[in-house]
């Protein structure tokens, strides 16, 4: 048996963008509760999403993120899927600001966990806008963070899941995994999840 943590944000926490006070889709619709129950044989799942979570920058951020892992140790695995606030968050997005926070936070974790870390590359923000769109530079952003954060695994020998490739369905608004998503997400996180 196997023992994963997964760390997110919203679309890790199951988020549902059309309920009101920050609403959850349903066990049976959230990713991270399909994938515990279908691979309940071989893996135990840990989800610890966060509507609104950035990547872990300063000094407590990080050492919080320590202790929840050692607090749930032994993993076999810490994966990690972050990235997409750090670039939704501002007007003017800067994916080279969130590749280097996530550089730095795999190598101090690098160095102070036992788990092996899976960087999971997050789904693409407004997939197939026109560069006149005012999300265009969102969906760019993130495919360039998408670029980095291979390019840190390969410096760093993490391995990687890149749902950016998924395309699964996203809500109206264009960042949240919808209903048909989050069940399209599970089965592509499965499927990676026994190459591993």
């Amino acid at each position: 048996m196997k023992k994963i943590l997964f760390f997110g944000d919203s679309n890790t926490f199951g988020y549902d963008p059309r309920a009101l006070f920050a609403g959850r889709y349903s066990e049976n619709i959230r990713w991270t509760d399909i994938v515990a129950c279908d691979m309940a044989d071989e893996l135990e799942v840990i989800p610890r999403g966060m509507n609104g979570r950035c990547i872990p920058a300063s000094d407590y951020e990080i050492e919080s993120l320590v202790r929840l892992i050692k607090a749930n140790a032994p993993l076999d695995y810490f994966a990690i899927m972050l990235g997409t606030n750090d670039i939704l968050l501002t007007d003017s997005p800067d994916p080279d600001r969130a590749i280097n926070r996530m550089r730095t936070l795999m190598m101090q974790l690098k160095e102070t966990i036992d788990a092996e870390i899976i960087l999971i590359i997050p789904p693409l923000m407004f997939p197939g806008c026109l560069p006149q769109s005012p999300f265009w530079k969102y969906e760019d952003a993130s495919k360039k963070l998408g670029a980095g954060y291979r390019v840190i695994a390969e410096e760093l020998g993490l391995r990687t899941i890149d749902a950016s490739k998924w395309m699964v369905d996203l809500d109206v608004d264009g960042v949240h995994i919808s209903e048909r998503g989050s069940l399209e997400f599970a089965e592509h996180m499965k499927s990676a999840l026994k190459s591993l």
